[in-house]
C-alpha cells in the first residue's frame, strides 16, 4: 500500500463547484480507490494506503454553487484498509459560499481508521451540516479533538453516525455558534462512542464520562 510518512501537508484545498461526483474529496490527502469519478461515494476494500506522522494544516474546503457531497479540508479516508495514524490536524478550515451549500468538513473517515491523532484549531463555517470530523463508518480511536470552531446551525466538532464508532477520544475546548448545546462536543448516535471525555455537561453515555480541558490536560 502506498504511504505518507513524517511529512507537513500544507495548503491543499477542495474547491468544488457543485459536482458532487468530482473525485476531489480532501484537500490535504484522499484514501481511496480509483476507479472511476463516483468513486469516492461507495467505501471500498480496495487499494488503502497510510499517512502516518504527518501535520496537515492550511488546507481548506469552499462550498460554492449549491455543491453537494461531502467535501473534507484536510483528509478523506474512504478506503477499509486507510489508516491515519500519529498526524496533526491544525488550523484547516471549511466555509461556505452560497446559500445552499452544506457538508463541508475538515475530516472525512467514511471507512478504515483514524488513530492517535490530534485535531486542534480547525474552522467550520458552514451554514448546515458541517463538522470538523465526520465519521460514517471505519473508527476513530486514541485522538484528541480540541480548540476547534464552528458556526452553523448544526455544526460540532464530531459527528458519528452509519457505521462508525468513536473510541477512547478527547472532545474539549470546542466551539460552535448552535443553539444546541451537545453539538459543542459532538453530533450523531450515543452508541457510537465509547470511552470518550468531553466537557459537556453530560456525558455521551454510561461508557463516557465528562471533565473540563484543564483537567484533561494529563490526557492531552
Amino acid at each position: 500500500d502506498a504511504a505518507i510518512l513524517s511529512l507537513t501537508l500544507k495548503n491543499g484545498r477542495v474547491f468544488p463547484e457543485g459536482d458532487e461526483y468530482a473525485p476531489n474529496h480532501g484537500g490535504g490527502v484522499a484514501i481511496r480507490k480509483i476507479d472511476n469519478q463516483q468513486a469516492w461515494r461507495t467505501p471500498t476494500d480496495g487499494d488503502g494506503g497510510t499517512v502516518s506522522n504527518c501535520v496537515i494544516t492550511g488546507c481548506s474546503a469552499r462550498m460554492v454553487n449549491n455543491a453537494s457531497g461531502a467535501h473534507a479540508a484536510a483528509i478523506a479516508c474512504m478506503s477499509a484498509k486507510g489508516l491515519v495514524t500519529h498526524c496533526v490536524i491544525i488550523n484547516n478550515s471549511s466555509s461556505r459560499w452560497a446559500p445552499s451549500s452544506t457538508k463541508g468538513m475538515i475530516v472525512s473517515v467514511m471507512a478504515g481508521q483514524m488513530r492517535n491523532c490530534l485535531v486542534e484549531a480547525n474552522r467550520v463555517t458552514n451554514d448546515d451540516g458541517g463538522c470538523v470530523i465526520s465519521a460514517t463508518g471505519g473508527c476513530v480511536v486514541n485522538c484528541t479533538v480540541i480548540k476547534n470552531s464552528g458556526a452553523g446551525a448544526s455544526s460540532a466538532p464530531i459527528n458519528a453516525s452509519g457505521s462508525a464508532e468513536v473510541v477512547n477520544t478527547v472532545i474539549a475546548g470546542n466551539t460552535t455558534t448552535s443553539s444546541t448545546e451537545q453539538y459543542a462536543c459532538w453530533k450523531g448516535s450515543p452508541s457510537q462512542f465509547v470511552n470518550c471525555v468531553t466537557d459537556g455537561s453530560v456525558a455521551i453515555n454510561e461508557t463516557c464520562a465528562v471533565s473540563t480541558l484543564e483537567n484533561m490536560k494529563f490526557l492531552v
